[in-house]
């Protein structure tokens, strides 16, 4: 699956929000906080079920987060 994903502006609140288009006029909106822990920090992101998504579906896509989450400093300091 290929997907465009798009970064809320930099900011000194820790949000790093994602909109994600799985398909073309649709658009998914992921919010994603960093927040400090000790000497590091935490990279939280909310996947929501919509009323029509299927369990499996619903999985993939936490799936993806995961796949996401490992890599979190990449994306971050990409960005």
């Amino acid at each position: 699956m290929s997907a465009k994903v798009g970064l809320a502006k930099r900011n000194d609140l820790g949000i790093r929000d994602r909109y994600v288009s799985p398909a073309p006029g649709v658009v998914v909106f992921v919010p994603m906080r960093v927040v400090p822990n000790s000497n590091g920090s935490e990279v939280v992101i909310m996947v929501f079920q919509t009323p029509d998504m299927s369990e499996e579906k619903f999985a993939a896509d936490i799936g993806l987060v995961e796949m996401d989450l490992k890599t979190p400093r990449q994306v971050l300091e990409e960005n």
